[in-house]
């Protein structure tokens, strides 16, 4: 007797990363001279609290912290005195990591 099995085509495994909320975005990336810091923290308004974002190199030494005044933002972030390589920039919201990019600098 042959059995012959019914297959349903694959299913491309769900990406996890369209359905988390983005709240940082780095433009452009690779960056030159200046990088264009694009935030929200808009899903988080009902939380009172602080944004702060960290700036870090790829050894994880912390090179800058800015403060946040706002929840959402676009804002011209000179890089011209950052030297070529890997930054890791953290967005931070009540002391909690909410989204962190990586951006490189040539």
């Amino acid at each position: 007797m042959i059995t012959t099995l019914k297959l349903k085509p694959a299913r491309k495994p769900r990406s996890s990363h369209l359905s988390q909320y983005e709240a940082l975005k780095l433009f452009p990336n690779p960056a030159r001279d200046y990088v264009i810091i694009d935030f929200d923290l808009g899903s988080l308004k009902p939380e009172k609290g602080n944004g702060i974002l960290r700036v870090s190199n790829i050894e994880g030494k912390e090179i800058e912290t800015l403060s946040l005044n706002k929840t959402s933002d676009q804002v011209v972030f000179s890089v011209k005195d950052y030297k070529p390589g890997t930054y890791l920039f953290m967005l931070y919201y009540n002391g909690r990591m909410v989204d962190s990019k990586r951006l490189i600098i040539k």
